[in-house]
Parts: C-alpha cells; structure tokens; sequence
C-alpha cells in the first residue's frame, strides 16, 4: 500500500506510511474517527517509530512500534504516558508492550518492555505497580 497524506486544518499536512505498523494499527483501531489525524510524520526513537494524531477535540495519541514489541497506542497528553516520559521513557521504562486500556472502573494501565507497568486511577493518580 502507498503512502497516505492526511491534512486537517487543526493538524496540517502529514504522511502516514502505508505499509507500516503504525498505518494498520491506526486503522484496525477506528483510523480518524478515533484517533484523529496525524500531527507528525514517523519519529525514530532508538529503534522504535512513533507518530502522533490528535482529534478534533484536542485529544492526543502516539502509536508506538517496534520491531520487538510491536504496535502500541498510549493516551499522549495523559497521566500514563507524563510519567513515563519523566521517568526517562524508553530509556528506563522501555517501550509499551500493550496499549494503553482504560478500565470498566475508570483506571487506565499499559505495559512496558522493561517489565514495569504503570496504573491510573482518579483517586491515587499513577503508581508503578509492576
């Protein structure tokens, strides 16, 4: 599959790559409906690529992959994904291993590939719980 340029006026113009992890994981998982359109090209980080997407209400997701770990969303305005990136990111806690699951209770939770996982709830805010 080619590549696909996407434009918004709220994003600009950006290519998602339509061969890659990322293209098939933004549209296995709803594509623009839910995650928006792109707000970057692909980033390499380190062995990784990520590209982020913003909704039209503000919300903002990087979609992670890795030839090891594979493709992995996280909520990049949210609590999870601000610890993890104080924490020292991929550096410390390596790569997500899951996507980020928001919970029947409200909690959120994601995996990483250094074996920690972190978890939101309203009331604790994130704990290391792994």
């Amino acid at each position: 599959m080619q590549n696909r340029i996407y434009w918004s006026a709220n994003t600009g113009t950006h290519v998602v790559k339509g061969n890659g992890g990322i293209y098939t994981k933004w549209q296995a998982q709803g594509g623009e409906d839910r995650f928006g359109y792109p707000v970057t090209d692909e980033i390499s980080e380190s062995g990784a690529v990520v590209q982020y997407f913003r909704t039209s209400g503000g919300r903002e997701y990087g979609i992670w992959w890795h030839p090891t770990y594979g493709t992995h969303t996280m909520n990049s305005k949210g609590a999870l994904y601000n610890f993890w990136f104080k924490a020292g990111n991929y550096r410390t806690l390596g790569y997500p291993t899951s996507d980020e699951t928001t919970h029947a209770d409200g909690s959120a939770t994601i995996s990483f590939s250094s074996g920690a996982q972190l978890k939101w709830t309203a009331n604790g805010g994130v704990q290391r719980i792994r």
